[in-house]
């Protein structure tokens, strides 16, 4: 469920803010999509350091806090699609975004395996990935569904919302995360 909720809330904003770039702020599309440059950098960053911190922090705690930033850059962008801000206040928190992200995704794969027989091993990484085209493509097409019925000029804020509340459920349930710290050489 942790990673339904999270690929369906950060995929399902990050789909539409080349559009909020292009339709709010009138940048070109090359310019657009560097905010997908900010993010995919910081992931690796994410990555790298939940890698680095290894068994002396939990999965669920590499959970927590990558949910946690990517909150941070959800708010962010609804708060854009509300106030307009300067383009780099939404490229900065959409980072902090591709963060969280890199400390959730590495940690959920390591731990699934620790916690799979190794005869389930196939089975749960595919069920996994199932997982992430799942939370992708439903928030994104439910997503779509909100912005299509949005009043008019509150697609942006009315899809941010829903990503919002997905993340917060993710941040309530993320706690409960099972498995142990486990290092790749396991």
């Amino acid at each position: 469920m942790t990673r339904i909720f999270i690929t369906g809330a950060f995929f399902g904003v990050e789909v539409y803010l080349p559009y909020l770039l292009r339709e709010e702020y009138f940048l070109a599309p090359d310019r657009a999509g560097l905010i997908l440059t900010a993010s995919a950098l910081c992931w690796s960053v994410g990555s790298w350091l939940q890698g680095k911190l290894g068994e002396r922090v939990s999965s669920s705690t590499c959970i927590t806090l990558g949910a946690v930033a990517g909150s941070v850059a959800i708010a962010t962008a609804l708060a854009t699609a509300i106030f307009h801000p300067p383009v780099i206040v939404l490229v900065c928190g959409w980072a902090v975004g591709g963060f969280g992200m890199g400390m959730i995704f590495p940690r959920q794969n390591v731990n699934m395996l620790a916690l799979s027989a190794k005869e389930e091993q196939g089975f749960n990484s595919s069920a996994m990935s199932v997982a992430d085209s799942l939370g992708n493509a439903g928030a994104t097409a439910i997503g779509g569904v909100i912005f299509a019925m949005a009043a008019a000029g509150t697609g942006f804020v009315s899809v941010f919302t829903f990503s919002l509340v997905l993340i917060l459920i993710l941040i309530v349930i993320s706690p409960r995360t099972k498995g142990r710290p486990v290092s790749l050489a396991d």
